[in-house]
């Protein structure tokens, strides 16, 4: 794999990104159904699972920095937060997300889709927060509004795992998916300038 596959592969990856982003955010405006300022909650779950595909466009991004090793060594086996939560680590977006720009597909999608319930009607899949203060707009969503105008959870899970399947397969921890990404950049043949090679990472 070429450095021209790795940023044509990214460039995909940050495609349905901004299509995904637009429809969350048409809906957040058309609704006025929105996060809680300065909150990150969902950032703090313990045991978020994520692929390397949805941290390509990060992982490419770290090393066009020259900071991917720098990361890599900061990922550690006891960590179970995110490591961009909250951190010092690096600054590539303002907020409490340190990478909010280059977040991953479960990051988008948390708190703002739709699916299927047990009754084969539509259903919001928002976090506690975001419903408990604004429960009443929620429950005035329409079944047609669910499904046409929020990502639907299987629909666009399936459609982003089509870009590359064997990289959106397997499901690991956040951290451990974030370190998959940046070693997949590195293995494919991604060559940015850099001081360091993964090698020197053990």
């Amino acid at each position: 794999m070429k450095n021209s596959d790795i940023v044509t592969l990214t460039l995909r990856v940050e495609s349905f990104y901004g299509k995904l982003d637009k429809k969350i955010d048409d809906f957040r405006r058309k609704y006025g159904i929105h996060c809680i300022g300065e909150c990150s909650r969902c950032c703090e779950y313990p045991r978020i699972k994520a692929s390397s595909l949805e941290f390509l466009p990060l992982a490419k991004q770290l090393w066009d920095m020259d900071r991917a090793v720098d990361i890599y060594r900061a990922i550690t086996p006891d960590q179970n937060i995110c490591i961009f939560n909250r951190g010092e680590i690096i600054n590539l977006s303002s907020g409490l997300c340190n990478v909010y720009e280059y977040r991953g597909l479960i990051c988008r999608l948390f708190g703002y889709v739709s699916y299927q319930n047990k009754n084969n009607s539509a259903s919001f899949f928002t976090c506690r927060t975001i419903y408990s203060t604004q429960k009443e707009k929620i429950m005035a969503l329409s079944q047609d509004t669910l499904y046409q105008e929020l990502p639907f959870y299987p629909d666009i899970v399936k459609q982003f795992n089509e870009i590359n399947p064997s990289l959106a397969i397997q499901k690991t921890a956040i951290n451990t998916a974030i370190k998959k990404a940046i070693e997949f950049v590195y293995e494919k043949g991604y060559r940015p300038v850099s001081r360091f090679t993964l090698r020197k990472c053990a």
